[in-house]
């Protein structure tokens, strides 16, 4: 109960659209995306070099790229965040809206009710037993069991 309370009051004091953890992806990310080259190719469209000279074309609309980084994540990778920063745009921004700090927040919404004692519960309880569910045989015949010789 003690850290789904703890993790459902942490973001109040984050600011932002995704959590913090993803910031400091995009952070690296951003630093890594400073090698790369964009060519601008139409409305949302990128070829992006990288330090290695391999070619790599990004879909700001559709949210994709050629290395399916930004597809399988959720997170840009390099190649859109350099596309991202050459259009002067946030990176946060085209993050997918399972890291936003709303989502954070619903995942730890519900909480677990606190119970009373046992001795509490025995106590209002009548003196009944709990029994076991009964028995039922199975419809065909029973497996013989077999003892193998050493």
């Amino acid at each position: 109960m003690d850290r789904l309370h703890r993790r459902y009051e942490k973001p109040n004091m984050w600011e932002g659209k995704v959590t913090l953890r993803v910031i400091v992806k995009l952070n690296k990310v951003q630093q890594e995306a400073r090698h790369c080259r964009c060519q601008p190719a139409g409305e949302g469209q990128f070829e992006v070099l990288d330090k290695f000279e391999n070619r790599f074309v990004v879909n700001l609309n559709h949210y994709g790229c050629d290395c399916r980084v930004w597809e399988n994540t959720g997170i840009s990778c390099l190649h859109a965040a350099a596309s991202i920063s050459y259009i002067r745009g946030e990176s946060v921004n085209y993050c997918d809206p399972f890291f936003s700090i709303r989502k954070y927040l619903d995942t730890y919404k519900e909480m677990i009710h606190p119970l009373p004692d046992l001795a509490v519960l025995k106590d209002d309880a009548p003196n009944e037993k709990v029994l076991p569910p009964n028995l039922k045989r199975l419809p065909s015949r029973p497996h013989k069991i077999r003892k193998r010789e050493a």
